[in-house]
């Protein structure tokens, strides 16, 4: 509420841009990691995290930030074996729902060209992009 009355900020939210959503995830992500804090980690609280997570910093990389309550999380409560299923689900939700768009970025981005040249051309000097 307080940040409706910063005029900068409101200015910034009324563009359309992913600054909202990026706000809004980060803040599910702060619920969902205080609520397997308090109430211990499942698997159902790891994949939620692990979701929110990647969608997160698919939204924005300075998302990558909400990762540090998801890691207090799971630290705190790091002696458990359903914790530790429930770190293993999230991490792979979150890298499942990451690594594509790094892929589809990475591969249009040139560096693919780059780098089948370098390797089929014999260069021994690394490929420049």
């Amino acid at each position: 509420m307080l940040l409706t009355f910063i005029p900068e900020r409101t200015h910034s939210i009324a563009r359309v841009n992913n600054d909202g959503l990026a706000e809004a995830l980060g803040a599910l992500i702060i619920l969902a990691a205080t609520k397997a804090t308090v109430h211990g980690i499942q698997r159902r609280e790891g994949l939620v995290l692990g979701i929110l997570f990647g969608l997160a910093v698919l939204t924005k990389t300075m998302c990558l930030g909400p990762g540090l309550p998801i890691a207090a999380a799971f630290w705190l409560h790091r002696g458990s074996a359903e914790a530790r299923r429930a770190l293993a689900l999230s991490v792979v939700a979150a890298v499942l729902l990451i690594a594509p768009t790094l892929w589809v970025a990475w591969s249009h981005s040139g560096a693919l060209d780059a780098l089948s040249q370098w390797h089929f051309e014999g260069k021994t000097r690394s490929p420049t992009v």
